[in-house]
């Protein structure tokens, strides 16, 4: 077995995860310095293999925490893995085991293979594996060479009895003792025991001569004493029967008294339900009536408001209408007026047209004249040309500018009449729009007068629709108090249903259908379908009987009534399991169908007064075995006469009418049943009740249909209503906007209108300015090809005197035109002005005051008003008539209330009579029952004290029967004083004698066992001794010899012996075995000096590096006892001298090679010393290893050069930031290190 892998993580000082791997199966090296944490190295494998560190508190855990700077370690943790390819681990089939410990400040656990387990089962796999408990130098660390070598002898000698294996023996020893003593101690009690016994028994045998005349006396006391307390009891029966009776007597009229009372009770629930129901009327009354007064007093209001508003309306409608009819004869007037003025105006326009056009001709032509004359008259002023031709040139060019003028005069003239023809066009469709808009204004003033006459009826029709909300409403009211009435007797009903049922089946009944409903939430995807539609509720309400037999039946059912109907067990089951898991309380019972099988049914013959019971009920088939498990061979009769007797005889069970049985096996049962408190009678009332709920239910819902419907016409009446009063708004609204458009449009007219005439200006003075251009081209065109002439020729002169002739004419013409035109001009202004600025405006005015609806909006406000206030008045009428109602049912209601009052008063009273009389029938029969309970304690105690008077002779009743009670009391007296006699006397002597016999032969019985238990350890105690002496003996012999042979090797001219020394013969305890004599171990040895001569010694004679010596060869003596599969040696030469190293080292090569060649041996060896391996025996040193690692694996750690020569795996050890890292190394890097630290060493 070799080790493979190390892993180090946290370990003193190896804090990151140190992993050292790739071990060579022959010879490997570490090296390092001092310091560097070779040795931490070595106590992490002893960490995870020694006992040493095998119970560590928390301060002992936490110093193994690797401690430096950065974050801090949480955990240490070691991990071994060990090459099992030889299966020495037979536990395991692998070909490598890990071991791993880690610990923290809390915890210490264990791994092998990664799954953990206790410490103990890494041990046993260790000495399993070859390592033994009992020889702890497999590992030798630091110091422990030096302490073996200062150890006194006792110390060897415990070592020795360690490596022999001793410690099972001495706990063998220690709890075989200690069972020896427990023995011992169990011997010495018994024995007491057995001594009390002896003396005990010889003091009953003179008590039993004694005992027997006391028997005797004792016999006739108990016989006189149990004739007396028989007496006793025979007259507490004879007490009893008479309070029984009077018990029976006052029980008789408080149960009068209690049916009383529980008829009371039901009155008196009856009353308050009557008067809570009457209330309830009562405050609907009241509310009824004042929701009346309310709604009158409203209405009131409003009658005297619509009144003021109304005449209002009259008083404004009438001054409107004076005010309307000056401004149509205003209109009127102004109408004429505007016609007259338009008449003179369309007669001065023509003329005006012909002066305007007159003047501007005649500016025209004067313009063209002197145009003339000055082209005339500027010939001589012309620039001189020198030819024709370029003067013509220079009047083409003028002739060309004023073609250009003439063309845009031309251009001009076209787009002012385009404009001219456009606002003619304008003017016509303006006056068409006017016309349009005043034919819109004429429809709506149609339209709204339509539907003003239309809204009369629209608003009698909703006041129908209205009123008939109101009934329909109040039906649905009526309705829901009737239901509320009957949910307040159903609640009623459910209360003394639950007053009669059991409470565990009720609570039960109520858990069950709190499941239901949790299944019918949870049925999400149809999961619990099976259950909703396979539960059919209780037997109770499966049936229905007639009501003659309801008392019958139900003294049969009992609680059976109340057994739940399933489809089958299934079903049940998983009700219950949600029963259980809802943690609901209560008792649930049921009736699987599946499971359920009706008993065989004998044919019953019909006769007269008697059917059979399943006749008197009615259900549904698919229950007739849940029904025939109750009714079957059961038979209703009258009374149990003959008639029954001879059913009875049939092998029939009869019951009669009023529940009284009698069954075929001839049991009689019957007695008062109080059919109020049936339960079948109390839930029909339930479900009658249930019925006529359903039933006012449908008529709500038909009800509340009729409301819905009444309010969907009442709502469409209403929209009419308001559709219509919205449609008045909206034409008022328009003929208000169509009349402002009317009136933009015709401002518009005008304004067109006045844009003609500025055009029709501009075109003329566009055609005379043209004609004038016209002229002077005209001029130019003649002049051209004409002669050159420095003076005007006769015939210019002449044409420039007629032009100045008609020039003049002309302006003298003019001048008479214009101030025409002028004067015309004026008058046409004036009645131009007039019109647009005074008529035009006024008519418009008028016609807008006469055209205005105001006036109709105030009649359609006045004829809502009327219609409004007659509706109002016949609503009035109609509330005075409800009121007038509402105040007779409301007095009948107060006499009704009254009168339950009165009843409820008088009930309670005698309630309470009635219960004072039950409080004293209570206060007889408690005193009644307490002298019961006393005559019941008196015969209890006379019962008692038979009893325990015991066995009695035969004669007792026969002998003192007939003596009188005096002569029993005198007779008794004498026997008291005859026993006092024997007061002294033990009474249980022959019952102590045999006790005491039986518990002597058990106790010498177990005395006998105790003695041998004693012997057998005894014997154990000396084989024990005399093993542990053999184990000493046989390893001290070994030991004793290996030491001689090892010191012999190691020190070639010296010799070492082993005694045991024992203790003085005198002071020895004879019993004492000999191997407890023993005091320690001697160890005498002799070495050569330098002279030559030797001297046995003792080991405090020697020097150090002499007892270091001696303390190896005592270890290696042990190791070739009890060799391990691989060892640990940490600079086991610390202390020896450069000579006695070369011996250690000499011996090593033979100790490798002769003692352990072991398959799978592997050796760690750790030194700071490189002399162990000096170079004067560097050939053994190089043997030894190769010897060794074709063997066994080895690793060791060295500073010479000479065992890397020898080595197949180097690791170096360096410490850097107090933290130790081993890595890998070449033989190079391990050369090199060895020599620096010798360098530096």
């Amino acid at each position: 077995m070799k080790i493979k892998e190390v892993r180090i993580n946290g370990f003193r000082s190896y804090k990151d995860n140190t992993h050292v791997s790739g071990f060579s199966p022959r010879s490997n090296v570490v090296v390092g310095r001092n310091g560097s944490g070779k040795s931490n190295f070595f106590h992490a494998i002893q960490f995870v293999l020694s006992d040493e560190y095998a119970h560590l508190k928390e301060e002992q855990r936490l110093g193994l925490l690797h401690e430096s700077t950065g974050p801090k370690v949480a955990h240490a943790r070691v991990e071994i893995t060990f090459d099992n390819s030889e299966r020495r681990l037979m536990a395991f089939d692998n070909s490598e085991v890990k071991i791993v410990r880690q610990v923290g400040k809390k915890k210490d656990q264990y791994y092998i293979d990664n799954k953990m387990v206790p410490r103990a089962e890494v041990v046993n796999l260790m000495e399993s594996a070859g390592f033994s408990r009992s020889n702890p130098y497999y590992i030798v660390k630091q110091g422990k060479i030096n302490e073996l070598a200062t150890s006194p002898d006792s110390y060897k000698l415990k070592l020795l009895r360690e490596v022999a294996g001793t410690r099972v023996y001495d706990e063998r020893k220690d709890e075989s003792m200690k069972i020896l003593k427990e023995t011992k101690m169990k011997t010495e009690k018994i024995q007491g025991l057995l001594k009390y016994i002896d003396e005990r028994l010889q003091t009953l045998e003179n008590e039993k001569e004694d005992l027997k005349e006391y028997q005797k006396l004792d016999k006739t006391k108990r016989s006189i004493e149990y004739t007396m307390y028989d007496n006793t009891n025979k007259e507490a029966m004879k007490e009893k029967t008479k309070l029984d009776l009077a018990k029976s007597e006052i029980t008789s009229k408080d149960n009068e008294v209690k049916n009383r009372l529980a008829e009371l009770v039901v009155e008196v629930a009856k009353c308050k339900t009557e008067k809570s129901k009457l209330d309830a009327h009562g405050r609907a009354l009241r509310e009824d009536k004042e929701t009346l007064h309310t709604e009158k007093t409203k209405m009131t209001e409003n009658d005297i408001k619509l009144s003021l508003e109304i005449k209002s309306l009259l008083e404004e409608n009438s001054n409107e209408r004076e005010g309307r009819n000056r401004a149509e004869e205003s209109l009127q007037t102004v109408t004429e007026e505007i016609a007259k003025c338009e008449e003179e105006l369309e007669v001065i326009k023509p003329q005006y047209v012909e002066l305007v056009q007159e003047e501007s001709r005649l500016n025209t032509d004067i313009r063209i004249n002197e145009s003339r004359m000055k082209e005339i008259m500027a010939k001589n002023q012309r620039p001189r040309f020198e030819t024709i031709a370029e003067r013509d040139r220079a009047l083409n060019e003028e002739i060309n500018h004023f073609a250009s003028l003439i063309q845009d005069r031309k251009e001009q003239l076209a787009i002012v009449q385009r404009e001219l023809e456009d606002v003619e066009k304008e003017e016509i469709n303006l006056n068409n729009d006017v016309q349009a808009m005043g034919l819109k204004i004429s429809e709506a003033r149609l339209q709204m007068d339509n539907i003003t006459e239309e809204l009369p009826n629209l608003k009698d029709q909703y006041d129908n629709a209205y009123n008939a909300l109101q009934s329909a409403s109040r039906e649905e009211k009526a309705i829901r108090d009737q239901i509320a009435n009957l949910e307040q007797d159903e609640t009623a009903v459910y209360d003394q249903l639950r007053r009669l049922v059991a409470r565990p089946i009720f609570n039960g009944i109520n858990g069950v259908k709190q499941v239901m409903k949790e299944f019918e939430r949870d049925n999400h995807n149809g999961q619990h379908d099976d259950v909703i539609r396979g539960f059919h509720g209780t037997l109770i309400e499966l049936i229905e009987v007639d009501q003659m037999f309801i008392t019958a039946f139900e003294v049969i059912a009992q609680n059976r009534l109340f057994y739940h109907v399933v489809d089958n067990d299934r079903i049940a089951s998983k009700i219950l399991r949600k029963f259980n898991e809802m943690q609901l309380p209560g008792e649930v019972n049921f009736f699987p169908m599946n499971r359920v099988s009706a008993p065989r049914e004998k044919t019953f013959t019909p006769r007269k007064d008697a059917r059979a019971l399943s006749d008197a009920v009615d259900y549904d088939a698919k229950f007739d075995k849940i029904v025939r498990t109750i009714t079957a061979n059961v038979v209703i009769v009258r009374a149990l006469d003959q008639n029954a007797r001879e059913i009875r005889n049939e092998q029939f069970d009869v019951v009669t009418t009023d529940g009284d049985q009698m069954s075929r096996k001839g049991v009689m049962t019957g007695g008062f049943i109080d059919k109020k408190r049936s339960k079948l009678e109390t839930h029909s009332k339930k479900m009658a009740i249930k019925r006529d709920i359903d039933a006012l239910k449908v008529n709500l819902r038909a009800a509340e249909d009729n409301v819905k419907e009444k309010t969907r016409e009442a709502e469409q009446a209403r929209n009419r209503m308001t559709q219509s009063e919205n449609m008045i708004i909206d034409l008022h609204r328009r003929h208000r906007e169509l009349t402002e458009a009317k009136k933009a449009i015709s401002q518009q007219y005008f304004m067109v209108a006045k844009m003609k005439e500025p055009k029709t200006d501009q075109i003329v003075q566009i055609k005379n300015r043209l004609r004038e251009l016209e002229a002077q081209q005209a001029t130019l065109k003649a002049e051209l090809g004409t002669e050159m002439n420095s003076q005007l020729s006769a015939e210019e002169q002449r044409t420039l005197q007629e032009l100045r002739t008609a020039v003049d004419e002309m302006k003298r013409k003019l001048a008479d035109v214009s101030q025409s035109r002028m004067d015309l001009m004026h008058r046409k202004n004036g009645i131009e002005n007039r019109l647009t600025k005074k008529l035009y405006k006024t008519k418009e005015n008028l016609a807008s005051r006469v055209e205005n609806i105001t006036d109709h909006e105030r009649s359609h406000r006045l004829k809502i008003a009327e219609a409004q206030r007659a509706s109002l008045q016949t609503q009035m009428k109609t509330i005075d008539d409800q009121l007038e109602a509402a105040s007779r049912e409301l007095e009948e209601f107060e006499n009704q209330e009254k009168s339950i009052s009165n009843n409820l008063e008088s009930f309670l009273e005698q309630q309470k009579d009635n219960e004072k009389r039950q409080r004293d029938f209570q206060a007889e029969l408690d005193k009644i029952m307490a002298k019961e309970e006393e005559v019941k304690l008196k015969r209890e105690d006379s019962l008692r004290k038979m009893r325990l008077l015991g066995a009695l002779p035969t004669d007792t009743f026969s002998k003192w029967q007939n003596v009188k009670q005096r002569d029993l009391e005198k007779k008794l007296i004498e026997c008291v004083n005859d026993l006092k006699k024997y007061e002294n006397v033990n009474k249980k002597a022959l019952d102590q004698y045999m006790t005491a016999s039986t518990q002597k032969e058990e106790l010498t019985k177990r005395m006998d066992e105790q003695k041998r238990s004693e012997a057998s350890i005894e014997e154990l105690l000396e084989v024990l001794e005399n093993r542990k002496f053999e184990a000493i003996d046989m390893t001290f012999k070994q030991v004793s010899k290996n030491f001689k042979e090892v010191f012999k090797q190691l020190v070639p001219h010296g010799s070492g012996k082993m005694t045991l020394k024992a203790g003085d013969e005198q002071d020895s305890d004879p019993s004492r075995h000999r191997v407890e004599s023993y005091q320690g171990i001697t160890v005498m040895v002799s070495f050569v000096s330098d002279d030559g001569t030797s001297e046995t010694r003792e080991m405090t004679q020697l020097s150090g590096g002499q007892k270091s010596l001696v303390a190896l060869a005592i270890i290696f003596a042990i190791q070739k006892c009890d060799p391990a599969p691989f060892y640990l040696f940490d600079e086991i030469d610390a202390a020896l001298d450069a000579q006695h190293r070369k011996s250690v080292a000499a011996y090593f090569q033979i100790f490798f090679q002769k003692y352990l060649s072991v398959p799978e041996l592997q050796f760690i060896l750790c030194s700071s010393f490189s002399a162990i391996f000096a170079p004067s025996i560097a050939r053994t040193r190089k043997k030894m290893i190769r010897s060794l690692s074709d063997q066994a694996q080895f690793v060791t750690t060295t500073f010479r050069p000479e065992l890397l020569s020898t080595a197949e795996k180097f690791y170096g050890v360096r410490f850097r930031n107090k933290v130790s890292h081993i890595d890998a190394v070449t033989r190079d890097q391990a050369y090199d290190f060895v020599e620096d630290d010798t360098t530096h060493g």
